[in-house]
């Protein structure tokens, strides 16, 4: 009986915690995100964006530009190539 209890007792005090730190859950400001899906899964007022030459996605705020996070201000991603024209070797 005395488990019993105990059980109870834990289980209400990890749903209480659940429960008081809200229902924000999925991607914030910087995570990596999914832009094929049809409802954004970004939280916190941000939304799945492709950022400069990134390849990938991530949830940024409206202008990524006032972001701290690299994902966002485009720190992180790549320079974009300047294409150098043909590559023939030099047989013109």
């Amino acid at each position: 009986m005395k488990n019993l209890i105990f059980a109870a007792v834990g289980l209400f005090t990890c749903l209480s915690i659940a429960a008081s730190s809200g229902c924000n859950v999925g991607p914030k400001e910087g995570d990596s995100c999914n832009g094929l899906i049809e409802e954004d899964e970004c939280i916190e007022n941000t939304t799945c964006q492709t950022i400069g030459s990134c390849s990938s996605t991530y949830c940024c705020p409206a202008d990524p530009s006032t972001s701290t996070d690299p994902h966002c201000n485009g720190a992180l991603c790549p320079p974009v190539a300047v294409d150098a024209g043909d590559d023939d070797g030099g047989t013109d």
